[in-house]
């Protein structure tokens, strides 16, 4: 902000047109706020990742479900027939956050868990008792469908992408260090 300040100074001590100094102005500083954001943005998601993510959204919807609308044998029914995948993808989860978070990698992961929890939690009470009767046809959906096909499900949820991580560009992945590195 300093900088936009110094910049606007200059122009008006130079005589430039206050209209033209305030289109300047504006210009760099939707410029400073796009580069600051790219900057401090957190980290995007892809492939296994995201995949993983979305199957982690719906653990969650199905969570609250269980909870809010006393599915509970629903849920371990679920938790039971798709262990194997909950559980590879709770792996590839930890390790997305220990790469992108270092030393707070798991510290991160909880509070991502937490959140979405929070967050799917009050979807559900702001729905009423619409979200049960959804929960009731997303049990089902589950239910029949086969293990190792939870990423398809998980995948066609209108809350899959709510987790929060923007996906990245095929530039963004062309680029970024595998662990190898």
């Amino acid at each position: 902000m300093m900088y936009i300040r110094r910049l606007l100074d200059q122009l008006l001590l130079r005589g430039v047109n206050w209209m033209r100094s305030k289109t300047i102005a504006a210009a760099t500083l939707a410029i400073g706020l796009t580069a600051s954001t790219a900057l401090y943005a957190g980290p995007c998601v892809s492939g296994s990742d995201q995949d993983s993510m979305r199957v982690r959204m719906l653990q969650t919807e199905l969570m609250v479900a269980a909870l809010s609308c006393d599915r509970r044998d629903g849920y371990n029914a679920f938790v039971t027939r798709f262990e194997n995948e909950l559980v590879g993808h709770g792996t590839t989860l930890r390790r997305f956050f220990g790469r992108e978070f270092g030393t707070r990698g798991v510290q991160m992961l909880n509070r991502f868990i937490t959140r979405i929890a929070n967050e799917t939690s009050q979807r559900s009470s702001s729905m009423g008792h619409g979200y049960c009767t959804r929960a009731t046809a997303l049990f089902e959906r589950v239910a029949a469908t086969v293990p190792g096909g939870l990423i398809r499900v998980a995948r066609n949820q209108e809350f899959s992408e709510l987790h929060g991580f923007a996906p990245c560009s095929t530039d963004a992945v062309a680029s970024r260090p595998t662990s190898a590195e």
